[in-house]
C-alpha cells in the first residue's frame, strides 16, 4: 500500500464520465490510476493476486498496487516499456491508423466467431503476430475477474525498433462488478455475475474462454490464490473473487 502526493503537472490524462473522473498521472516510471467507481485499485491489486499466482511469466502481465494520490483511492504499475525505441499499439490504434476506421464498430455487425478470426487475420497481416495464446490467456483471467471493460483499447501490441510483441495483461480495474449498477443489493453473487457482459468478441466471458481453450497455457495454484484472497478485508469485491476462483478453477 502506497500514499503520495503528485503534482497536477504530472497528469497524463484526466477523463470526465458521467460517473465521475479518472486521474491518470506519470512519474518516475510509474503509472498512477485514481478510482473512478471506488474500487478499480483493489480490482487491479487482486487480478495481480491470481497473475502472480499462475504460470505467467512476470513480463507477461502488469502488476498493480492500491494506495493513494492525494488523498484519493488509486493504483499504481511501473511503465511496461523496454525503452525509447518502443512504443504500445492497441488493436484499435492499429486498425485506426492501417483504415482510418474503429475496429469495434466495423466487427460490431458480425457473429462472434467471424469478429475473431477477422481481428486474428488484420493482426497477423500487420504485425506478423500469431495472439491467439495472448487472447486465450487473457480471457482466462477475464473469465475469473468477469472484467466487464476488455475493449479494443485493452487488448495491443508493442511495436519495438525491428519488430512487434504482444504486450503484457493489463487493465483491470472494471471488474468484478465494480462500476455495474445494473444488480440489486438483495442478489446472490451467483444472480450478479449472470448480469455481468463481457468484450470485445462476445458479450460471454464463458463463450471467449471456449473458443480460445485450445490455446490457453496458463495454469493457476487455486490454492495459494485464495490464501491470499482471504488475507483481504472482506469487501464485495473480494467476495466475488473468492467465488469466481472457487467456481472456475
Amino acid at each position: 500500500m502506497f500514499e503520495i502526493s503528485i503534482d497536477k503537472k504530472y497528469i497524463v490524462s484526466d477523463i470526465g464520465t458521467s460517473d465521475g473522473t479518472q486521474v491518470k498521472y506519470y512519474l518516475d516510471n510509474y503509472w498512477y490510476k485514481t478510482d473512478r467507481y471506488g474500487g478499480e485499485g483493489l480490482a487491479e491489486s487482486i487480478a495481480t493476486i491470481i497473475e502472480k499466482n499462475s504460470s505467467l511469466k512476470a513480463e507477461e502481465y502488469v502488476c498493480y498496487e492500491q494506495g493513494f494520490v492525494n488523498g484519493e483511492k488509486a493504483c499504481r504499475s511501473l511503465h511496461f516499456l523496454k525503452g525509447k525505441d518502443e512504443s504500445f499499439v492497441s488493436f484499435y490504434r492499429l486498425y485506426s491508423n492501417v483504415y482510418g476506421e474503429n475496429l469495434a464498430e466495423v466487427t460490431s455487425s458480425m457473429k462472434p466467431e467471424e469478429r475473431v478470426e477477422y481481428v486474428l487475420k488484420f493482426i497477423k497481416e500487420y504485425t506478423e503476430l500469431d495472439v491467439r495464446r495472448y487472447l486465450a490467456n487473457t480471457f482466462a483471467i477475464d473469465r475469473i475477474m468477469i472484467n466487464e471493460d476488455r475493449h479494443f483499447n485493452n487488448l495491443g501490441v508493442i511495436m519495438g525498433k525491428d519488430e512487434f510483441r504482444v504486450a503484457p495483461i493489463f487493465d483491470n480495474g472494471k471488474a468484478l462488478l465494480v462500476g455495474n449498477y445494473s444488480y440489486s443489493r438483495y442478489d446472490t453473487i451467483q444472480e450478479k455475475v449472470k448480469k455481468v457482459i463481457a468484450r470485445p468478441f462476445s458479450g460471454s466471458h464463458e463463450w471467449q474462454y471456449e473458443y480460445f481453450k485450445d490455446y490457453c497455457d496458463i495454469e493457476f495454484d487455486k490454492s495459494a490464490i485464495l490464501k491470499e484472497l482471504r488475507k483481504l478485508e472482506r469487501t464485495s469485491e473480494v467476495e466475488i473473487a473468492i467465488y469466481q476462483v472457487e467456481t472456475n478453477l
